[in-house]
């Protein structure tokens, strides 16, 4: 399978070669991109999934295209315009699906704020406040116009109408999870599953999925792993009720400073890799913050927390503030406990982040259960000793 995979890529690359310079090509994690500039001076990025690096690559595509297309048309989020897109059914078989994108001229936030001397990505502790302030202000803003699109299910985005502009969803909620296990660990989800109407029916298909994982992907910690699932869905009516049913937002699993692009001023001017996004439970929104000091949760530590504690104080006014300025506008709840800046902080406070974490990464999860004990004092009271 690993030659075949590499084979692939090479013939891919091979057809990019012919055309361009190596030094206008880079590599994703699941994509080859290539720069294309004109004698006037635009430029435009073809964007191709790389074979076994993407499954369903015609789908994945389609799913990329309605979410990038909904994004320009509803919201003011920063994305890239869509000049032409195709799948595996043209003239050019080695290329199979594409998007053509305008070019940004930027760079990630992650290459001017990680700390060079971690092996892992962790937030340099010299970036000038200032700075992370002007950066905040400008997430804050994106997030809460994520905050203002609402679904009547959960899953994934297809385009209904391109003529009228319309999206609904149609299909399972295409999440990194699901993909990596199946790509990575050959655990398939049924191709009937979803959309969902309902957060009973996702989450027990959340369930089952990440039972299918343990069992599937033994370890050492196997049974005790189960017995955390178990506890993990006893908590689930605690955390998500069917109260939202009607009322989902989009989520993206690859949010975050990787995906912000900034230019020389820091400015964001784009936000890319929207690939894995789709309508969630609005619980979902406690953790769209998650990425203020760029590690990922299921790797944090003790100091990692706290670091993202004093991070998410400053980041909160910021958003209140923003929010303040949006009421009475179209798509912002006013209720003061349903504001996105609240959710986040109750979030944090009451264990719904950790929960929320669990939920989203089933391949995490023993990882991502051992911290929501770890941190979170309501469920998981620490022991004292007689």
């Amino acid at each position: 399978m690993a030659d075949e995979e590499d084979n692939k890529d090479v013939e891919v690359q091979r057809w990019f070669n012919g055309f361009w310079r190596e030094d206008e090509q880079f590599f994703g994690s699941f994509h080859i991109c290539v720069r294309v500039v004109f004698e006037d001076g635009i430029s435009w990025i073809i964007r191709v999934p790389l074979p076994f690096r993407l499954l369903q690559r015609d789908a994945h595509t389609e799913r990329e295209v309605a979410i990038l297309q909904c994004l320009r048309e509803r919201t003011a989020i920063p994305v890239p315009e869509i000049i032409a897109y195709g799948f595996g059914d043209t003239r050019h078989p080695a290329l199979g699906p594409f998007i053509i994108t305008t070019f940004i001229h930027a760079i990630p936030l992650t290459d001017w704020w990680k700390d060079q001397k971690s092996k892992e990505t962790r937030l340099r502790s010299d970036v000038d406040e200032e700075v992370v302030k002007k950066v905040y202000r400008q997430a804050a803003n994106i997030i809460l116009e994520l905050a203002s699109l609402r679904f009547s299910a959960i899953g994934t985005l297809a385009t209904t109408d391109d003529e009228h502009s319309t999206w609904s969803i149609k299909s399972l909620p295409w999440s990194i999870t699901l993909h990596e296990a199946e790509r990575n660990h050959g655990i398939q989800p049924q191709a009937a599953d979803g959309p969902f109407d309902n957060v009973k029916d996702w989450l027990s298909y959340i369930f089952n999925h990440h039972e299918k994982i343990i069992l599937e992907i033994p370890g050492p910690t196997q049974s005790q792993d189960l017995l955390n699932l178990r506890h993990f869905q006893d908590l689930a009516p605690r955390y998500i009720s069917d109260s939202s049913c009607g009322d989902f937002r989009l989520h993206c699993d690859d949010f975050g400073a990787g995906n912000m692009l900034v230019d020389g001023d820091y400015n964001i001017v784009c936000l890319g890799d929207w690939e894995f996004t789709y309508a969630a439970p609005s619980e979902y929104q406690c953790s769209l913050a998650s990425w203020l000091i760029l590690s990922k949760p299921h790797t944090w530590s003790q100091e990692d927390y706290n670091r993202y504690s004093t991070q998410l104080d400053l980041f909160l006014p910021i958003l209140e503030e923003e929010e303040e300025k949006r009421l009475g506008t179209t798509g912002l709840i006013e209720k003061p406990e349903s504001r996105l800046s609240n959710v986040i902080k109750q979030g944090k406070l009451d264990g719904t982040f950790w929960f929320v974490q669990c939920a989203r990464s089933g391949l995490f999860f023993d990882e991502l259960w051992e911290r929501f004990e770890k941190f979170d004092p309501i469920n998981f009271p620490p022991q004292v000793e007689t």
